[in-house]
């Protein structure tokens, strides 16, 4: 499995959007998918244009969703954030992914969602007791 800085280094290589979208697509469907009896209601993340579940094992994150671009993106973020360490998860954010020339290639509400899965997986991590208008707060975070 690739690092974080390698995932980096080889999106940085690609100069199609093209190109870019079908690595994200593979990439997507390469991953760990999650279990029938895991996609129920309570591992959904609400924002996306597909449905895409998020569960938790151990320090980890599985991500899946219907669409394939969607499945990819989610993927990337859940991998990238296994494999980081303490100092880059206190960093994450849609400013990482801008950062390697993804933003561009999502639409609206593909970032919307991406916002949103991010701030689920820190929730998550620190299990944060917190209802979704505290995700406001988040959001100027990212984006700063």
């Amino acid at each position: 499995m690739k690092n974080f800085n390698e995932l980096y280094k080889e999106l940085l290589m690609l100069v199609d959007p093209r190109d870019k979208y079908e690595w994200i697509i593979d990439y997507g469907g390469g991953g760990q998918g999650i279990s029938y009896d895991k996609k129920i209601d309570d591992n959904l993340v609400l924002g996306f244009n597909s449905r895409i579940w998020v569960i938790k094992t151990g320090n980890n994150f599985y991500c899946e969703a219907e669409l394939p671009i969607v499945d990819g993106f989610a993927s990337i973020i859940c991998d990238w954030w296994n494999q980081a360490n303490s100092d880059q998860r206190d960093r994450f954010s849609v400013t990482e992914l801008a950062k390697v020339g993804l933003m561009p290639l999502m639409g609206a509400d593909l970032q919307s969602g991406i916002i949103n899965l991010i701030y689920n997986l820190i929730k998550m991590f620190y299990k944060l007791n917190v209802n979704l208008n505290y995700i406001l707060y988040f959001v100027k975070y990212f984006y700063r």
